[in-house]
């Protein structure tokens, strides 16, 4: 196990061991108490990870954070085990380029995509963008085609967007996960 794994764990453990000191001694911590207490902010994660430097990546940085989102909402709603991140960006060397290309990756797939149905929608598909980022021409025509094909589509600049467009797509199932999260503390949906 490398050094970095082993780490990642122990803080992983500590934060697991903080949830669980605001629970009766004993109790197990039901998925319904941790979704409320990941959405009311209870714990400060901010002290248990020590600051790293800031990288010139915020589209990166933000598919990181909308991936703890999914992995936390995993344990009340099983069906987002099927939502994945593409990573089709990104600055590569040529053949790297060449190798992906011949294994079929097509520029302008949604970053991410969960491609199971949920009420009137027969799957997601979110594009992420840096505040500043604009949507690619293939972009477009993805979201525009998975749209019309009863995708719901959106554009998240921010995980609250991202969050906004999850939680949209779950009600319209209505899902375990949004039944459990309490409905002020969903965030307001914004699209650009």
């Amino acid at each position: 196990m490398s050094h970095r794994l082993r780490r990642n764990t122990k803080q992983q453990m500590a934060a697991f061991q903080k949830l669980q000191a605001k629970t009766k001694p004993f109790e197990r911590m039901t998925s319904a108490h941790f979704i409320a207490m990941a959405a009311s902010d209870a714990v400060d994660r901010s002290a248990d990870r020590p600051s790293a430097p800031k990288r010139k990546t915020p589209e990166d940085d933000l598919q990181m954070e909308c991936a703890k989102i999914v992995a936390g909402l995993e344990v009340a709603c099983h069906e987002l085990a099927f939502m994945f991140h593409t990573p089709n960006g990104g600055a590569r060397c040529k053949r790297t380029r060449g190798r992906l290309k011949a294994m079929g990756t097509r520029p302008g797939v949604p970053d991410w995509l969960l491609p199971l149905p949920s009420g009137r929608y027969i799957g997601l598909a979110i594009e992420m963008k840096s505040p500043s980022g604009a949507l690619s021409k293939d972009q477009k025509v993805w979201l525009s085609r998975l749209a019309d094909a009863g995708y719901l589509t959106g554009t998240a600049r921010t995980t609250e967007e991202f969050t906004a467009l999850l939680f949209r797509y779950l009600d319209a199932g209505q899902s375990r996960a949004s039944a459990l999260l309490p409905a002020g503390n969903r965030p307001m949906l914004s699209i650009r």
